[in-house]
């Protein structure tokens, strides 16, 4: 699940390849990359699944208690797709009554995916002085890492100023990681109770070499074979890595203790700083007309045209396509308050409450000649209520309100384009996104007839400010999608 090595970029690779510089060229397509493009074929075994957990209580003869939850699991699966129609359609042919293919095309893809899993909780309770004092204080960590090798074949054909036959293949190997690690306490001291926590995360995911190798062939114009053009074979490079800490603590004071239904006080703080950085590289090979290669080389399977023989910066040499304003790093900071009352009025329960959110993130795009830098500034007062209206132990109307937003990612701000295989396609983002507000609004009759079960008839409402959707423009034929503001 975490992927070879072999697979980045070799440590020779200047930062951005001078396209000019001969010897440089020659040693990068060379020496650079790992060249391994063979696709093979086999019959996978069935899908292995491992489990073990291990659960343990330690008690002393003090009192104090120790307890331990872990976890380890392990998966490796394979599937296939095949024969999957993947379209798109361009302006309905009326007359005829057919659809228009502005590509047609039919995916084969098969992937390998391999998961695992680790968690270790450990906890410890001491000793209480007495009934009135009961403290608890946990360490948990939580890991996971997936990878997944795939590829992907395509045929089919695309008709936009011009009719084409095509083949495509992607080979991708990428492999996501999470580390998960929070210390919290939990305090009870009579009536009150205290609880907190602190945490850090780190999530990375690595796109090691994705290649991607078309093939054109044109029978309206005399080519019946498929062919490999210039820049119609590309590998990229990405790298994206995470951080993020935080911190909360929350408190619960009934105001009235003695009370058989006492009113409750119930306020907390919360604090988050996030930090991204995103990098990638993208090359493209050519060659000159006039290089010495093998006669009706570019027919040839890609496992034979990449040959070291064929490769250097008088044959197949590496053209550098990054670009500095598709990495980007970011971060943000939220500070957050709220306070909230539970108020029981007979046959009625109500709780009401507000959040106060100050939240920024900032991101920075890189380009040629200088760096820019966005920052977004939000103050958000967030209201909440639920009421109840209990008519007996078994029936009961709700009715709750909340506002609540929905911000941009860093993904979603940041400019810069990612080939999307899949739909054949860029993806960007908007740096002029907004953020979205949600007036929730719900009206809820239940009845619980059994234990373990309900019976609920209900309405709700919402209304949506700036709701960020996912759409596309028409490039020529070509799509972008992209986010905006509805």
């Amino acid at each position: 699940g975490f992927g070879s090595a072999s697979r980045e970029l070799r440590s020779g690779v200047p930062d951005r390849v001078d396209d000019s510089n001969t010897e440089q060229v020659d040693r990068v397509t060379k020496n650079g990359f790992r060249e391994d493009w063979r696709v093979k074929s086999r019959r996978p075994l069935w899908d292995q699944k491992f489990n073990f957990a291990i659960n343990r209580k330690f008690d002393r003869e003090n009192g104090d208690r120790f307890g331990l939850v872990g976890a380890l699991n392990y998966s490796n699966t394979n599937k296939s797709f095949l024969n999957m129609e993947n379209s798109r359609y361009g302006i309905y042919n009326g007359d005829e009554d057919t659809k228009n293919y502005s590509y047609k095309y039919t995916d084969n893809q098969y992937t390998n995916d391999v998961k695992l899993g680790a968690m270790l909780n450990l906890s410890y309770l001491p000793a209480p002085k007495d009934e009135n004092h009961i403290n608890k204080y946990e360490f948990r960590n939580l890991f996971n890492q997936l990878g997944r090798n795939r590829y992907t074949e395509r045929e089919g054909f695309q008709n936009i100023s011009g009719y084409y036959d095509q083949q495509k293949e992607e080979f991708l190997y990428a492999s996501r990681g999470s580390y998960t690690g929070q210390f919290a306490g939990d305090h009870r001291i009579r009536h009150t109770r205290l609880d907190w926590n602190a945490g850090y995360s780190y999530a990375n995911k690595r796109q090691p070499d994705r290649r991607i190798v078309e093939r054109q062939k044109d029978p309206g114009n005399g080519i019946d074979q498929y062919q490999i053009d210039q820049s119609f074979i590309s590998r990229d490079f990405i790298r994206l890595d995470e951080h993020i800490a935080s911190a909360a603590v929350n408190l619960s004071q009934p105001l009235n203790p003695s009370a058989e239904r006492p009113i409750e006080l119930k306020a907390g703080l919360y604090g988050e700083y996030k930090t991204r950085t995103y990098d990638t590289r993208a090359f493209e090979y050519k060659w000159d007309i006039g290089a010495d290669l093998p006669q009706g080389f570019a027919s040839l399977p890609i496992w034979e045209i990449m040959l070291p023989s064929n490769l250097g910066a008088d044959k197949i040499h590496i053209n550098d396509q990054s670009e500095r304003s598709d990495n980007y790093k970011a971060n943000n900071h939220l500070e957050a308050a709220y306070a909230a009352f539970n108020i029981p009025l007979g046959k009625f329960n109500i709780y009401a409450g507000a959040r106060l959110e100050l939240f920024r993130t900032a991101v920075t795009t890189y380009g040629n000649v200088s760096d820019k830098k966005r920052t977004y500034d939000y103050t958000n007062l967030l209201p909440s209520l639920n009421a109840t209206y209990n008519f007996n132990r078994k029936s009961l109307l709700r009715l709750a309100y909340g506002m609540t937003v929905n911000r941009p990612e860093f993904r979603e701000l940041s400019p810069s384009t990612y080939e999307d295989f899949d739909m054949y396609s860029l993806v960007m983002g908007n740096p002029n996104l907004k953020q979205a507000v949600v007036q929730n609004l719900d009206l809820r009759y239940e009845w619980y007839p059994a234990s373990g079960e309900i019976i609920s008839l209900g309405a709700f409402y919402k209304r949506f400010k700036n709701p960020i959707e996912w759409t596309y423009t028409d490039a020529g034929g070509s799509y972008i999608y992209s986010f905006q503001n509805a």
